[in-house]
């Protein structure tokens, strides 16, 4: 997908909120043939995903090397993607059960509303475990070749990306949450 139909897509929001899904790209060539966790996908061998900024809700703009050390769920998403906008109350149940054993769920939003639009979302959504963070303006799109929302990575402690998930997830499964904190390594609670 080009680039500006990539930008006008997510300018619309048409196949973005209906759960397109990546349809290539290097990081598509990374994942382990024929391996799938429910819907997540190890990536063998793992990932560093190419540097990008997002704004967190103070302003202060972060990269995913700032959270190396620490296991992460990184999912992007859009306040107006109606796939994410059924994922993130999942989102922020697991959140809730994943901070005591050190697992930390990133939400990135790709809104030209940036934190703003995050911010009201989360009071109309009532998600109160999230922290707010937003990438305006389709950045993320071709710095970590995406082609649709919402999509998910675990990232372990050293920064790389180790399973892939396209789509919205059942986060609160007792089987999904078991493998997260598998594949994440999580410590004992």
């Amino acid at each position: 997908m080009t680039r500006i139909l990539r930008r006008r897509l997510l300018g619309s929001g048409l196949a973005l909120a209906a759960g397109a899904t990546v349809a290539g790209g290097w990081l598509a060539g990374k994942r382990a043939a024929g391996a799938n966790l429910g819907g997540l996908r190890p990536l063998t061998p793992p990932v560093v995903l190419p540097e990008a900024t997002f704004a967190a809700a103070n302003g202060r703009l972060l990269r995913l090397a700032d959270f190396r050390g620490h296991p992460l769920v990184l999912n992007v998403w859009a306040t107006w993607c109606a796939p994410c906008i059924a994922e993130m109350p999942a989102l922020d149940a697991m959140a809730r059960e994943l901070r005591p054993e050190g697992i930390a769920v990133i939400p990135v939003a790709l809104d030209f509303g940036g934190v703003k639009a995050v911010r009201a979302f989360y009071r109309a959504h009532h998600i109160r475990s999230l922290p707010i963070y937003a990438a305006p303006g389709g950045r993320l799109l071709d710095a970590w070749n995406i082609g649709g929302i919402p999509v998910t990575w675990l990232i372990d402690r050293e920064g790389r990306a180790i399973a892939r998930a396209d789509g919205a997830q059942p986060w609160l499964r007792a089987s999904r949450i078991g493998m997260v904190r598998r594949l994440l390594g999580a410590k004992a609670a």
